[in-house]
């Protein structure tokens, strides 16, 4: 922000007062497009009430619109079209008459730069400075004084090219007098909550809740695309985590009335496990776990998920039963239930799992095997063919031969029908 410097015993110019004014209105206005955007349009006060028959009484408020330093010369300063947030202010209050009973009207706010006050100024006399001019070259003529920045206010039946609308007055046939009920804020009307307003309505750490609701009017108009509200139901302002609630069994669950959104986490029944038959000393049986159920985690609007409702059915899906076993044989796992969240949400449960076989226990399969293998090696040669080699090649099969000291391995092909073995030559081992 710009200030103007000045010097002891310095002639004083008009461009020095006028510099400062302007400098702190450029400071102003950019301040406010900090605050509330470049290009928002922002209104603060205009309260409307009835008035005395057909009239409304404006009370004193201002508009926040963009637009540019000056159109026109300020002064002796040249104009400047650099771009800045005005503020447009009504000061007093203003009383409008409603065009008539049987129809529905709109007050809005037309921004406005004027130059007025106008008054005959005292001139310096350079011949004589001791008798003042009487305005510029001694004219006599009047010059504004105050260059202002006005909302003005107006109703009808429409908003004129460019004007804001700020509230909704409807009369009905033959009505005489406007009363409260008649008047509503106008669609688009670039109202915001006020920052008293906004404390007061802030979030409260105490408690489990806010220390009250925060009552802001979204903003619809193409000037003003997003406004409080609508940051609130994006959840940027007064979206606070609420309260958490678990629930495992079956019934019907009612959001608090200030929640907005929900996020919900939940899971299907499990599956049972699979039943084992009995078993005897020498056998051993397993069977496999029952699979989990499914899952799910969303964010969803209370407004979608109760469909106008003040509360939505919730069913828990139960575990699956496990399965049973006998000398005969064994049953598997029941599956899980599903977990369902009115008719918007299924999760399924889990299969339940398989059921079990007996076997050999794994100690005397070990002990065959290895006597099998001392079998092997303990002779000098050892072939053999096997039927599934026949069934696949029927026209040949193979001798497997090995050593005693186990150094080389060899196969020999042989015709089906021959079975006379071909000794192997020397090298062969």
């Amino acid at each position: 922000m710009d200030r103007q410097i000045v010097y002891p015993a310095q002639i004083p110019l008009d461009s020095d007062l006028l510099n400062a004014q302007r400098n702190a209105f450029v400071g102003l206005g950019h301040l406010a497009g900090m605050a509330y955007g470049e290009n928002t349009v922002s209104a603060g006060g205009f309260a409307c009430t009835p008035g005395a028959g057909l009239t409304v009484t404006i009370a004193p408020g201002s508009l926040l619109a963009a637009g540019v330093v000056d159109t026109t010369a300020y002064g002796t300063l040249a104009a400047s079209g650099s771009v800045l947030v005005r503020q447009y202010i009504s000061r007093d209050p203003v009383t409008l008459t409603v065009p008539g009973a049987g129809g529905t009207y709109t007050v809005y706010a037309t921004p406005a730069t004027v130059d007025t006050d106008d008054t005959v100024l005292p001139f310096y006399n350079a011949a004589d400075p001791s008798v003042t001019y009487a305005g510029a070259d001694n004219s006599g003529k009047a010059a504004p004084t105050v260059r202002q920045d006005v909302a003005q206010l107006g109703i009808g039946a429409a908003v004129p090219d460019g004007a804001y609308p700020l509230w909704s007055v409807t009369a009905p046939a033959a009505t005489t007098a406007i009363a409260a009920d008649m008047i509503a804020q106008a669609e688009g009307a670039p109202f915001y909550e006020t920052i008293p307003g906004l404390q007061a309505s802030k979030i409260s750490k105490a408690g489990d809740g806010m220390a009250g609701p925060l009552s802001v009017l979204n903003a619809t108009a193409a000037q003003n695309p997003v406004a409080l509200g609508q940051l609130q139901a994006m959840g940027f302002i007064a979206n606070a985590l609420i309260g958490v609630t678990s629930i495992t069994s079956s019934g019907t669950f009612t959001p608090d009335a200030r929640t907005k959104w929900l996020r919900i986490r939940g899971v299907g029944g499990g599956g049972g496990s699979g039943g084992c038959p009995y078993t005897g000393s020498t056998q051993e049986s397993t069977a496999s776990g029952g699979y989990s159920g499914g899952y799910i985690e969303l964010v969803v609007s209370v407004e979608d998920l109760l469909a106008g409702a003040d509360s939505i059915a919730i069913s828990i899906g139960a575990g699956g039963l496990a399965g049973t076993g006998n000398a005969s044989g064994a049953t598997p796992g029941g599956d899980g239930g599903d977990t369902t969240i009115g008719g918007a949400v299924t999760i399924p449960g889990g299969p339940g799992g398989h059921n079990g076989s007996w076997e050999y226990r794994i100690a005397g399969v070990l002990s065959g095997a290895i006597n099998y293998i001392a079998d092997l090696y303990g002779r000098h040669h050892y072939s053999r063919h096997t039927p599934n080699n026949l069934e696949k090649r029927p026209d040949r099969a193979w001798h497997w031969h090995q050593s005693a000291e186990g150094r080389r391995r060899r196969r020999y092909p042989f015709r089906a029908g021959r079975h006379r073995r071909r000794i192997p030559r020397r090298r062969d081992w």
